[in-house]
């Protein structure tokens, strides 16, 4: 299947080198042919408080101009305004580095078409089934999950350039059902059909998946949420929130791929052979993804070194349990 054409739209960021050399974020302004037209951004100092701990990278622009050749589509980054992001309207988890906030109006309104749109709803979508599957806090699961999301064409392709890994071509037998006749008959389809496949399962590319779906992509808590102590408000937009800490006792599922006891295999086998990682099977006529995670259990005392070699979490305050007073009281000192 040919690889999917795209079209840059003003308003949209890219990420990309300078005339310098150096990775800048720049908005797009205007699009030709084979350049686009761009306005350079810089990054700006987090604002005081929670700002600094729980939002992404601030930005603000400048008043560079430039021409610069059509990047590719990995280029995208997404950029929103803090309200958005503070009030949980956006998706943000910490370690995204392709989101960042701005205090800075952002005039253009991106369309549902866009490609910005169509690609950030799906790396939403991917960031909270990972989310969910590894926060599973049942005791009797097993250490291998399975689940799927609609994923289109242009946010597949976003994805495996972001990655960098090895695309394998494959087949797979799927079973589906439809309703055809007027009888309320289901038919059942099983079928063979094409699909592609890149395996996480080396560090530099788990710290990539970080990258672009956040640290709770490749680590989940197995404890239940904490609970609320207050109402919510029934004036529109309000929203209450409330943070559970962790404690060294806590078990976590953790897709430890620095564990995994074989060598990388050579050829591509469905089956992994007992290594951690994920698998993502994307299935072009269905503009379905599949994704497979495989990971271990671990306390958090005894994951300390693994976490911290992921960015997680600090020396200081690993058994500490500090509620949202107590992080606003140490913010404020």
């Amino acid at each position: 299947m040919d690889a999917p054409s795209f079209s840059f739209q003003p308003g949209e960021f890219v990420e990309v080198e300078d005339s310098s050399g150096n990775i800048r974020v720049a908005r797009i302004n205007s699009v030709e042919n084979d350049t686009i037209s761009v306005n350079w951004w810089a990054i700006e100092a987090a604002g005081p408080g929670l700002d600094s701990l729980l939002l992404p990278r601030f930005l603000l622009p400048t008043y560079e101009t430039d021409v610069i050749p059509k990047p590719s589509i990995s280029s995208l980054v997404f950029v929103f305004h803090h309200n958005l992001l503070s009030t949980y309207r956006v998706r943000y988890v910490h370690g995204m580095k392709i989101v960042y906030a701005t205090t800075r109006i952002l005039r253009w309104f991106l369309p549902c078409q866009s490609i910005s749109y169509i690609i950030f709803d799906c790396i939403t979508r991917l960031s909270l089934e990972l989310q969910r599957v590894l926060s599973n806090r049942r005791n009797n699961q097993f250490s291998f999950s399975s689940t799927s999301v609609q994923c289109s064409h242009l946010a597949w392709k976003y994805l495996v350039e972001k990655l960098g890994s090895v695309v394998h071509q494959n087949f797979k037998v799927i079973t589906f059902s439809t309703m055809q006749t007027n009888d309320l008959s289901t038919m059942k389809i099983k079928a063979k059909v094409p699909c592609q496949v890149i395996r996480l399962e080396e560090r530099h590319v788990i710290m990539r998946l970080i990258d672009v779906l956040g640290k709770s992509a490749v680590v989940g808590v197995r404890k239940p949420l904490p609970a609320m102590s207050k109402k919510l408000e029934t004036n529109d937009g309000a929203f209450v929130t409330v943070r559970g800490g962790v404690q060294l006792k806590d078990v976590i599922n953790l897709i430890d791929v620095d564990g995994n006891p074989l060598p990388a295999q050579q050829r591509f086998r469905w089956n992994a052979s007992g290594r951690c990682g994920v698998d993502f099977i994307f299935f072009p006529t269905q503009c379905s993804l599949r994704i497979n995670i495989r990971y271990r259990n671990f306390t958090v005392q005894r994951a300390l070194e693994k976490l911290r070699d992921l960015g997680i979490g600090s020396a200081e305050n690993n058994n500490d349990e500090l509620t949202d007073e107590e992080l606003e009281r140490m913010l404020r000192s």
